[in-house]
């Protein structure tokens, strides 16, 4: 466990840095299988200004050809939001999505 009571998770050999990170996981297969995704990367490396590298939880390819990066946290450091404010304001793939969790539910911000 991490200070931020984030509990390393491995599922199908790919080790998450949470529970809550690898049950996203889950829901992206359950959704790639249902069609309503493409496919998607799991922890891809984007570069922001700086030449700062940065691993992203997820990528996801749409059929409608959208693509969306997106973080998965239960708790928002301030080094976490600057590199969010660096990467909406210069990536491609922007807005990033957050995935939180609220009382229980995980909800989406974008």
């Amino acid at each position: 466990m991490n200070k931020y009571k984030a509990k390393k998770t491995k599922i199908d050999g790919i080790t998450f840095d949470s529970k809550m990170e690898a049950n996203y996981y889950g829901t992206l297969k359950m959704r790639k299988m249902a069609g309503e995704i493409v496919h998607f990367d799991i922890h891809p490396i984007v570069t922001l200004p700086g030449n700062i590298q940065w691993k992203l939880d997820f990528i996801v390819y749409y059929p409608d050809k959208r693509i969306e990066a997106i973080d998965v946290k239960g708790f928002e450091t301030q080094a976490f939001k600057l590199k969010q404010k660096l990467f909406n304001s210069t990536h491609p793939l922007a807005p990033l999505a957050v995935i939180k969790k609220l009382k229980g539910k995980i909800w989406q911000e974008c």
